[in-house]
């Protein structure tokens, strides 16, 4: 499964990577569904393993345990802090025992880079507005680890830091 499925790419070439009977693209916009299945068609890509899910950006439907592998790529840094946890627990929930989560966030080293005052008071204002547009999360690694290991109750968690990324893996941990 893909959180943030946005147009598909990385998604199809998860797909043509590693053959799986199914992927599902999970995205809360219908809008970037609907852009990913138009791109999809456009480039002629076979779509039997694809499968669609727009949901509420809360409670993923689908039972515990059903996914062999769920990642995420640069998405979910879009997402305000509590739904980017909230994605991270259910991706805890939704992966199998034997199975991986693997999720891109940019870290505040990308931040420090890229920011200028300038930036970061539109970005606020924006979000303080409400206004629906291409907002930017920054997390740091002990952040992300102590969520992960202490919040949700990850195990063996990896989180590496480059070139202004926060790499994330996780293994299901639970007893089916």
């Amino acid at each position: 499964m893909e959180i943030g499925v946005g147009v598909g790419y990385v998604m199809q070439a998860a797909v043509r990577r590693y053959a799986p009977e199914k992927m599902v693209g999970l995205d809360i916009a219908s809008g970037m569904i609907d852009k990913a299945r138009q791109r999809l068609e456009r480039d002629a890509v076979d779509t039997q393993a694809f499968e669609f899910l727009h949901y509420n950006g809360v409670d993923v439907p689908w039972p515990s345990a059903s996914f062999d592998l769920i990642y995420s790529v640069a998405s979910l840094q879009h997402a305000p802090r509590p739904y980017c946890f909230r994605a991270m627990m259910e991706a805890n929930r939704l992966i199998k025992p034997s199975g991986f989560v693997y999720i891109h966030l940019l870290a505040y080293s990308h931040f420090k880079d890229h920011m200028t005052p300038e930036l970061f008071s539109q970005e606020v204002d924006r979000q303080i507005q409400g206004r629906e547009e291409h907002w930017h999360h920054y997390y740091s690694k002990d952040e992300i680890e102590a969520v992960l290991t202490y919040g949700i109750g990850v195990k063996q968690l990896r989180v590496n830091e480059e070139g202004g990324s926060l790499f994330i893996c996780f293994q299901g941990a639970r007893d089916t």
